[in-house]
């Protein structure tokens, strides 16, 4: 079914997108920063309430962001989900 196709696809590329946005941060190479300024837009409108809700973990000198890890969770749920209706129970 081409429907269930293109969701997939579309999911997979955000999820991979949100991946790369996460590993960029960890990287101060100017490439790398402008990848992240530019994903940017397409990630932080998610991840800042999830953010704000969960605050960040202090360990010694660093902060854990766990918002990410969430983000990734709720949207593989809903694409889990938005599949099961569209492909229907069986």
């Amino acid at each position: 079914m081409l429907v269930v196709r293109i969701v997939n696809v579309v999911f997979d590329v955000y999820l991979f997108g949100l991946i790369v946005f996460v590993v960029s941060s960890w990287i101060t190479h100017p490439f790398a920063l402008d990848v992240r300024r530019r994903l940017e837009p397409f990630y932080e409108p998610l991840l800042m309430p999830i953010r704000n809700a969960l605050g960040s973990l202090q360990t010694g000198y660093a902060r854990i962001d766990f918002s990410p890890i969430v983000l990734f969770f709720v949207l593989t749920l809903v694409r889990n989900l938005l599949l099961r209706i569209l492909i229907g129970p069986f």
